[in-house]
This record gives C-alpha cells, structure tokens and sequence, in this order.
C-alpha cells in the first residue's frame, strides 16, 4: 500500500535536535500506516543513525547518507525525494517540532489544493536563543506554540501574510517566501520539475530558486497556517560569523537565481537587495500592482 506521505529530513551534526523532531512525529496523530520518514544526512559525522535505530520499532524510518561536501540541503532532500514512496513529500528540518495535528493539517490541505504548501513555523528569530527555548517544553509542543505565539515569536513571514493575505498567488511574488524547512509538495510535481538545484550550498538559495520555479511552471503555492510547528532554537551550521561575507553570499545567490531566471521581477530582487516583505511592497508600488489583490 502506498503510503500518503514522505516526510524528508536532512540533517548534518546534531542527533539530540534529530530525535526531538523524530520524537514529535511519534506522538502526531496521523496514522503510522500513513507515512514514512527518511532522513537524509548530509554527511555527519557524529552518530545520527543510532537515533534513527531507536525509531524503528516506532516509525517507518530510513536513513541514508552522503559525505560530507559542505553545506549542501538541497542535495539531501533530493536524496530523499529519490527514495520516497509517498504520494506527497513533506520537507521538515532537524529541528522542527511538530504540532500534535501537523500532518493531518498538511494532508487535508493538500487534497484540497494543488501545488505546494506552507506550513507555519514559530519560534525562527535573531533574538538570544534562551528568550525563546524559555517558552518551549519538549513535552507539551501544543502548549508551547501558544506561548510563543502570544510572546509574537510568530512565523517570520506573519508581516506579509498580515500585508498581503494568506492567498500567496494574489501576491505580487509569493515565492521569495518559499521554505524547505516546513513544506509539503506533490511527488508527481518534484518529479516532473526535478527537485532541488543543488548548486546552491549557502542559506536560502535552494528554497528560493524552487518556489521561483514552481511559481512559473504554474502550480500553486499555498498556505497551511493550521500546520504549526516550532523552530527549536540552535547554532546553525552556517552560522553568521561574518556579516559581510553572508551579504555578498546572499547576493551572489540572487544574481544566480536572476541568470536562471532573467525576467524584470527578479532583476529588481537580485539587484535592489530587498527582503522579501520589501520586494513585494515594491512590486505593488512602483511597478503599478496597486490592484494586485
């Protein structure tokens, strides 16, 4: 029997953050039967197949692996997406604590939408970690996506979904938001487009470039706000060290996403350097969207 869902993991260095994320799938309450979990790692080289093995019994769980090359997400998830047998691939990072009723909100949403959807991450912050793990008990992720709610550690695209609504494709451009951390997509649809472009090895560029081409290829982008999780706080593996080199990394990302794709939209995102709440806003007054809605 096919399962309905494959849920794809990369994961590079932390086996505790692995099994917590591992541990609240466990207690979802979609059914076991209904999805398998693979986790991809990209070339770790502490233990992380032994929290895979404690899983086994609990989970439909299998891991594979790649050597380590650098940071390269993009090529783990396509690692994943080469092996999954569900009918949708759900993309969650290490890290990502999942709500009781997560994956049930991501099936039922994408039944009745076509394309991809975006689930709604709490908790991703530049603050001091401790601000917001304060507000996270490991064993109540229901409780504590209240707390960080009311505390405003609210998904960081909640400013363009407060601007511009929760229909992303009436949106001037809705796939400068687009995430791996937390989406679900079709198989048939990664298939057909071909996954992850794995030349991008820096932050971001890899979600971007795929949103960019999902959103050309015209298929859908929604938004599954019932669909919460928590972005546990944490180093990352490309943790900013130096400011200025992130920058031109960012902008060097751009101007690859703009050569790939050279239309007048992306021009003006690879040059202007805006973030993403100031692109749209842009798009909707200076190039005469004012009835974009």
């Amino acid at each position: 029997m096919e399962k309905q869902l494959s849920i794809i993991i990369p994961t590079y260095q932390d086996p505790q953050l692995l099994s917590w994320t591992l541990a609240c799938l466990e207690k979802n309450t979609l059914s076991k039967a209904a999805y398998e979990v693979l986790v991809c790692d990209d070339g770790s080289t502490k233990d992380n197949l032994s929290i895979v093995k404690q899983y086994e019994d609990r989970l439909t769980i299998r891991y594979f692996y790649q050597p380590d090359r650098g940071f390269c997400p993009g090529q783990a998830r396509n690692m994943g997406i080469d092996h999954a047998k569900g009918q949708y691939c759900l993309f969650l990072d290490t890290g990502i604590l999942l709500s009781k009723d997560a994956l049930a909100h991501f099936l039922t949403h994408a039944k009745m939408h076509q394309g991809a959807v975006l689930g709604y991450i709490e908790g991703f912050s530049n603050e001091p970690l401790e601000n917001i793990r304060d507000l996270i008990s490991l064993e109540d992720i229901d409780g504590s996506i209240l707390r960080l709610e009311k505390a405003g550690y609210v998904d960081r695209r909640e400013v363009g979904y407060q601007q511009y609504g929760e229909d992303l494709m009436k949106w001037p451009a809705c796939w400068v938001y687009f995430s791996g951390g937390m989406t679900l997509i079709p198989r048939s649809i990664l298939t057909q487009i071909g996954g992850f472009d794995e030349r991008f090895t820096q932050w971001g560029g890899e979600d971007v470039e795929l949103g960019l081409r999902l959103y050309l290829a015209g298929y859908p982008i929604s938004l599954c706000k019932k669909a919460k999780g928590i972005h546990y706080p944490h180093a990352k593996r490309n943790q900013i060290e130096d400011w200025e080199a992130f920058v031109a990394n960012l902008k060097t990302q751009r101007q690859m996403i703009y050569q790939k794709f050279p239309l007048p939209e992306v021009y003006v995102w690879a040059n202007q350097h805006l973030n993403s709440d100031t692109f749209n806003a842009y798009l909707v007054e200076k190039l005469g969207l004012e009835d974009w809605r």
